[in-house]
């Protein structure tokens, strides 16, 4: 089940590039923010920022939006976060931070696509040896996008499709 939703949202992900591509756009520079499960109701969902304003969230468990969503997101808003993403080291982190220092906790995966610059990131919040930047950043993307909208909060939460 899992596997068919994320690759219907690929699909859509993709559609979505294409449309830009087909409009005569250059590649757009995307960030997007996916948070996967942990032992309790930590929300599962993915988030990706597009440069033209574009904003695709697609959730899947333990959030008030199930299935796909679109938004909108200013120009400048998305500058400064990926200026953001440059200030707080991103670039110069390492790709991934998954020791298993405390178990049951969730992971972030952050990817950030400036024209031909592409870093991803895989975040597990149970490694203690992980930058506080990065869950910062991961936080910020969060706020930015304005994320409650989609995963609410508390009784807001739906368990599954």
């Amino acid at each position: 089940m899992v596997i068919r939703i994320r690759s219907a949202a690929l699909v859509f992900v993709i559609t979505l590039v294409l449309a830009g591509i087909a409009s005569g756009s250059s590649l757009q520079s995307s960030i997007t923010l996916e948070r996967g499960m942990c032992f309790g109701a930590c929300p599962v969902y993915f988030v990706t920022l597009f440069e033209n304003g574009t904003v695709f969230y697609h959730g899947e468990k333990f959030v008030k939006e199930i299935g796909n969503q679109t938004g909108t997101l200013n120009r400048s808003s998305f500058a400064d976060l990926l200026h953001a993403c440059n200030e707080m080291g991103f670039f110069q982190m390492n790709d991934e931070y998954v020791n298993l220092d405390m178990t049951d906790m969730p992971r972030a995966v952050i990817t950030v696509q400036n024209g031909t610059i592409s870093k991803h990131i895989e975040h597990y919040h149970g490694d203690t040896h992980a930058p506080a930047n990065l869950t910062a950043l991961e936080n910020l993307i969060d706020e930015v996008v304005q994320i409650t909208r989609w995963t609410g909060t508390g009784l807001e939460m739906h368990e599954e499709i």
